[in-house]
């Protein structure tokens, strides 16, 4: 599903008139229609409770909205891309959904329960059974073709300071990781050429470091606001606001980004 929005100038607003509902991953698509001054690579903005997260568009002017702000309430949009042209923010609702974790099944009626141990029964006789004609040797055949890779979990993440592969884009490329832990004095940029990227599929400031919200970053135990990271042909440009560092002391952030390789092959269809 796709919710629309209209970039004139540095004004944005939606132009779709979409339900959204709560807990969704990988359905909702956000894309953008701008005025002819918005050129070269545009980064949308997406906020909701506080934390940012940004996707690179695609050459459709395009971009999978992140489902970390897809939850009960609202989120905002936005986007900037060059050096820089901004835009204000569009808010989208977002209804409640009937999606529930770990509720536990009412209990079933007496007929049904004793038809389930029933079932139950019948299958642990025929586990026995294949289980020791297993040990006998009597099911050995010829080993099967190799299954399909099977979906990661969403339960946990790992970030890495490694690059890792974490999924799979629309074109059927891997999608991999790399997380960076920066103590800067100024704003840098990162050369990221030997990571061969082919397509940005998000840029991320989490810096969860001891409480520090996204978007912050910390000086002397202090907290600050005001991260940007930008991502240029072979660099990461990272500026840390307008807060001046003390001499002798750094910004500590984290910065992930996640993205395919020229090194990879699309998968056609």
């Amino acid at each position: 599903m796709n919710i629309s929005f209209k970039v004139e100038n540095q004004l944005i607003e939606r132009t779709d008139e979409m339900t959204v509902v709560a807990d969704s991953r990988n359905y909702l698509y956000a894309d953008f229609e701008f005025s002819p001054e918005w050129t070269g690579t545009v980064t949308a903005v997406f906020k909701n409770e506080g934390v940012s997260y940004t996707a690179v568009l695609d050459s459709e002017n395009k971009c999978a909205v992140p489902w970390e702000v897809i939850t009960e309430g609202r989120f905002s949009v936005s986007c900037f891309c060059g050096n820089r042209i901004t835009a204000n923010r569009a808010y989208v609702d977002v209804l409640p959904s009937g999606y529930e974790e770990g509720e536990t099944p009412a209990e079933p009626t007496p007929d049904a329960y004793a038809n389930m141990v029933s079932i139950f029964e019948g299958a642990s006789q025929k586990a026995d059974a294949v289980y020791t004609a297993y040990r006998n040797g009597e099911l050995k055949g010829e080993k099967g073709d190799k299954g399909d890779r099977g979906e990661t979990g969403a339960f946990f993440h790992r970030y890495s300071l490694q690059e890792t592969q974490v999924g799979e884009w629309i074109d059927g490329k891997p999608v991999y990781e790399l997380t960076f832990h920066l103590n800067i004095t100024e704003s840098t940029e990162l050369d990221i050429s030997s990571l061969k990227i082919d397509t940005v599929v998000q840029i991320q400031s989490l810096n969860t470091i001891e409480g520090v919200v996204s978007g912050d970053y910390r000086i002397n135990n202090r907290d600050y606001v005001g991260t940007t990271v930008e991502y240029g042909t072979n660099l990461l440009f990272v500026a840390i606001g307008n807060n001046t560092i003390p001499e002798g002391e750094s910004a500590e952030l984290i910065i992930v980004i996640r993205y395919t390789k020229t090194t990879d092959t699309a998968v056609s269809g």
